[in-house]
Order: C-alpha cells, then sequence, then structure tokens
C-alpha cells in the first residue's frame, strides 16, 4: 500500500464548517493554536526518529545520518542498539562477543 503525501489544500478540504470556522479565527488572532499543534507534531517526529549510539551515546538524526540497527533478544523481547557509525558497531560487536564468552558456562 502506497500512503500519498497530502497537501494542504487536500487537508483543508477535508475539514468540517465549525473546524474551518476554529481555524480561521485562530488565524486572525495570531495562531497561536495552530502554532502549538504544529510544534507539537514536530517535536513527536523528532523524538521518534532520533537515537543515541548504543557506543558513543552521540546523537542519530535518522533524516540526515545513516544509522546501524542490530535487533538483539529472544522472540518474545526485542531489543534494538543502534549505532551512528560502522566502527561504533563493530566496537559493539566485539565487546559483546567477549562479554558473552564470558557469561556462558563450558561443558566439559
Amino acid at each position: 500500500m502506497v500512503l500519498s503525501k497530502k497537501r494542504f489544500v487536500d487537508i483543508v478540504s477535508s475539514l468540517e464548517y465549525e473546524e474551518l470556522i476554529e481555524l480561521q479565527r485562530d488565524l486572525f488572532n495570531g495562531a497561536r493554536g495552530t502554532r502549538q499543534v504544529i510544534s507539537n507534531k514536530i517535536k513527536e517526529i523528532t523524538a521518534k526518529e532520533s537515537r543515541t549510539c548504543g557506543t558513543c551515546g552521540d546523537f542519530i538524526n535518522l533524516r540526515v545520518a545513516s544509522e546501524f540497527t542490530l535487533i538483539l533478544g529472544t522472540s518474545t523481547m526485542k531489543k534494538r542498539a543502534s549505532f551512528c557509525a560502522l566502527d561504533c558497531l563493530e566496537y559493539f560487536a566485539t565487546n559483546l562477543k567477549r562479554l558473552s564468552s564470558k557469561n556462558v558456562p563450558k561443558s566439559t
């Protein structure tokens, strides 16, 4: 299913009469309500599309940077680890391998 992007004209045409009057009133009064709704939506999208690197802790903005993600865990409990670069991913994998080899009891 391909989702098409909505244009502003399409959004306005989908509003009911009462909603249009409310929007117009808000625009005439400085658009504080509209500004707040848009700001909240931008914050929501930014929070959803932002992560921190599992190794160095740097902020990763998914719209700007490419990221590397590992999905770890059992089938019932999955965890996601994101990395800002290949060297961070490699460092994590090397240390994970070293840590997991210490924790696994060896059978004789």
